[in-house]
């Protein structure tokens, strides 16, 4: 064998992979099974006790415990510099990880746990969503510009034209979202509102990008497309005033007398509760 072949094999059967701070190494591939074994505890706690921060727990648990894990191996174990373009990439999505687990606290901690009747009940989640993304964006901007020390200009040209292509891409779930804008910055509908959409008379329990969901009366749940209230109509019954008129069709026998049919119905209302006294209910008669 040439002697340069056997300076070249003798080179690479000597190499070998240093690892810096084999004290971390050692502490990751022990302490990360741990952390998700005791986030995973700590997640089914607070889920059982009813605690809103389980959604909190679950962002860590899912996002920001993972990518801390991959930073800190590539940063100290494997001695990435810290120009690296892996590094800075790993390190970006740690800080939008970050931030958003912080404010996933925040809203869990405001609105999560919010009593029946506070002002915190009555904020739409469309409205939250629409705040965190806002915060989001503007944390990942500031992200940007810091760890790959870019100014934003450049990155603002490439969002919107990016922008115009998810937009013409994603019309129909977009017209959704705008819709839900236009409904959450109108008010038609809160919370807690009954409503007659479509033939479905029900209760509003969710207002989200895409839809309304509502609890009807059977207890089911029937989720209409904000585009569908934007663009048609519907009634709110709660709208100005919780008291409405409710006209019930019933159909006797010829051999019931009328008088009588007619007392039996009142009484059976007068003794029905949420039925007013004032103004009086009224049964009336016709034949067909």
């Amino acid at each position: 064998m040439p002697r340069r072949y056997r300076e070249e094999l003798s080179r690479a059967l000597s190499c070998r992979i240093v690892l810096g701070h084999p004290a971390l190494a050692i502490g990751l591939v022990v302490g990360f099974p741990l952390g998700l074994l005791l986030l995973n505890e700590l997640i089914l706690r607070t889920a059982r006790g009813g605690y809103a921060i389980a959604s909190t727990l679950r962002v860590v648990r899912n996002l920001l415990l993972p990518m801390l894990a991959v930073m800190l191996f590539v940063r100290f174990v494997i001695e990435r510099p810290a120009e690296d373009t892996f590094l800075r990439l790993v390190q970006t999505l740690l800080w939008v990880f970050v931030l958003f687990a912080s404010l996933s606290f925040i809203n869990d901690v405001a609105f999560g746990s919010a009593r029946e009747g506070s002002w915190q009940s009555r904020v739409p989640r469309l409205f939250r969503d629409l705040t965190r993304f806002v915060l989001v964006a503007i944390g990942a901007a500031i992200i940007y510009s810091e760890v790959w020390g870019k100014e934003l200009q450049g990155a603002l040209t490439a969002l919107g034209v990016g922008s115009i292509v998810i937009g013409l891409a994603l019309q129909e779930p977009l017209g959704n979202v705008i819709s839900g804008l236009m409904l959450f910055f109108e008010r038609p509908i809160n919370l807690g509102d009954w409503v007659v959409v479509e033939g479905t008379t029900g209760k509003v329990i969710e207002i989200n990008w895409r839809s309304v969901h509502i609890e009807t009366a059977t207890c089911a749940l029937r989720i209409v497309p904000n585009s569908v209230l934007y663009k048609g109509s519907f009634s709110n019954l709660s709208r100005p005033t919780p008291l409405c008129t409710e006209v019930i069709d019933l159909s006797f026998s010829y051999h019931h007398p009328p008088n009588k049919v007619r007392q039996v119905l009142l009484d059976l209302m007068y003794s029905t509760p949420s039925v007013l006294a004032e103004p009086a209910p009224t049964v009336r008669s016709s034949i067909r």
